[in-house]
């Protein structure tokens, strides 16, 4: 109805007045709000939201000059490899037979000559290292860092966003890169996501000034070496290594930390303003970073080492909606719906209690039941008290301390046969066998009595005696009899003969309240059919 009036629509009226009317309809179905070849897609409202007004931000290089070769002239050096490789019949065959093996290490040092850097900040703008480091401010790495931990396992490199643990990087890490002997560096370790009270500051994990070429070690440290803490709840933390180039030899004291420096707070860094201070002096020329997130070393670290409690962050939930009661509930169980609606304290308390109820001091907790969907329902139990019986069974543990979706978990329990003045069945847990405790309480006295010698004595004749009774029993015809030994309710809770006697006995039972239950049905239907 809604596609033909859409059509007359179309045919009748004009397009104009015929869209607010009508509306969109597309195979029969109204499309609510504003229909696809309108609406805005995500990356455009994205792009609206994120809007930076040009005038105000834009994007400045601050990294080294490139290379005196130009792009041109690279790409008429490697069309010149290109063809002498094909001309090259030795290359050409192995090739063909799938021979020919190429050097990754010459591969990767011409990458970072040529397309390398462009890739690297590509990367650095995916995990906003640039933007929350220097504003709206980047650079291309022109000199390539070659920075690996000692593992257990070997060596572990830093690349450009690898997971590395704290566990992992706990000492420094070895550094590397090509440089002349005349000119000096600045190496920078930070991390612009873990300071604790100032959200937009960094703490400076390692700060080492006025390396003479590619000798890290032989520079100046202005703060030491510091393992990665990032805290239990706040996910992966970027550590990003900086090199810089320095004009000429620089006075860090501003920036000198004496010692390990374990006090945080005067490791709060800001690279912005660092750069802004020196920018005349440095230039960035080299990036490497790595993730990194908690682990269990971590513990020790904050108490021994930084004499603090470890921070555990964990995010706060907004209390539950709860809509306002209804007269007629639809569709919702009714034990579940009105448990929202329950004060909690009160819903602990009756949990508190029912999972009290098994536990005494000197007796044991009951056993579960050996078969607990083949127990027998005596009477009418409602649909919703079998599915809480049935959880408690299987022990499905589903309780909540929110007001929300609150469920209890019934302690495992055997059921009776309803008494006289209540009409539910009760939920009871056996009580312990007199026969156990007599024959304990008997067997005491006679072990602390008796001579060493006769009580290994009759502990030997009462498993004779048991052995004999069980091979007595197998031959008797008369279920009513049954033999036991003098000791039968002690020995019988260490006899497997005994326990699976037991079982069977149940399962018989339960089997002939079914039959019995079955036979009355049959005859009320006979009875119904007849009348």
């Amino acid at each position: 109805m809604a596609s033909s009036l859409w059509k007359l629509c179309n045919f009748t009226l004009n397009t104009q007045v015929s869209s607010p009317l009508c509306g969109a309809v597309r195979n029969g179905h109204h499309i609510r709000g504003v229909p696809p070849g309108i609406a805005k897609s995500l990356k455009q409202k994205q792009e609206e939201w994120n809007y930076k007004d040009p005038s105000i931000h834009f994007r400045v290089d601050i990294s080294l000059p490139p290379s005196r070769l130009s792009r041109t002239e690279q790409l008429e050096e490697r069309l010149k490899f290109i063809k002498a490789q094909k001309k090259n019949p030795e290359v050409e065959k192995l090739a063909r037979e799938k021979k020919l093996l190429i050097d990754l290490d010459e591969v990767k040092k011409e990458w970072e000559k040529t397309s390398g850097p462009y890739h690297i900040k590509q990367i650095a703008d995916h995990y906003g290292i640039f933007e929350h480091l220097y504003g709206d401010a980047y650079f291309y790495p022109r000199v390539p860092l070659d920075i690996t931990y000692d593992v257990e396992e070997g060596k572990l490199p830093v690349y450009f966003g690898n997971t590395v643990k704290p566990l992992e990087a706990k000492s420094k890490p070895e550094v590397a890169f090509e440089s002349d002997g005349d000119s000096l560096w600045t190496l920078v370790l930070t991390n612009p996501d873990g300071h604790f009270t100032e959200p937009n500051s960094e703490y400076v994990h390692w700060f080492i000034g006025n390396i003479p070429g590619n000798k890290v070690g032989e520079g100046e440290t202005i703060v030491e070496y510091l393992q990665p803490f990032p805290p239990k709840g706040t996910g992966y933390q970027r550590l990003v290594f900086v090199l810089y180039k320095q004009e000429k030899p620089l006075d860090f004291s501003n920036f000198k930390r004496d010692g390990p420096c374990l006090t945080l707070s005067e490791r709060t860094f800001s690279t912005y303003n660092f750069y802004k201070h020196l920018q005349d002096h440095l230039t960035p020329a080299g990036l490497a970073f790595f993730n990194s997130i908690w682990d269990s070393s971590l513990k020790e670290f904050y108490h021994k080492v930084l004499n603090m409690k470890e921070p555990i962050f964990e995010y706060d939930f907004p209390p539950p909606f709860i809509r306002k009661q209804e007269w007629f509930p639809l569709r919702k169980p009714f034990n579940l719906y009105m448990d929202k609606y329950r004060d909690p304290k009160q819903i602990n308390k009756e949990f508190l209690m029912r999972k009290l109820k098994n536990v005494h001091p000197f007796q044991p907790t009951p056993p579960p039941l050996p078969y607990p969907m083949a127990q027998y329902w005596d009477g009418y139990v409602p649909m919703w008290l079998k599915t809480e019986i049935t959880k408690s069974r299987l022990n499905m543990k589903t309780f909540q301390t929110t007001p929300f979706r609150i469920r209890f978990r019934i302690p495992s329990t055997r059921e009776q046969k309803p008494t006289n003045n209540s009409k539910w069945p009760c939920c009871k847990v056996d009580k312990p066998e007199v026969e156990f405790i007599t024959a304990l309480v008997f067997l005491l006295p006679t072990m602390i009595l008796f001579h060493p010698i006769l009580s290994i004595v009759t502990c030997v004749l009462e498993i004779i005696l048991h052995s004999w009774v069980h091979k007595k029993n197998k031959t008797l015809r008369d279920g009513t009899f049954y033999y036991k030994s003098p000791l039968h309710g002690i020995v019988k809770e260490f006899c497997g003969r005994c326990k699976d006697q037991q079982t069977k006995d149940k399962i018989t039972k339960i089997q002939d309240m079914r039959n019995n239950k079955m036979q009355r049905y049959e005859l009320e239907y006979i009875k119904s059919m007849v009348t």
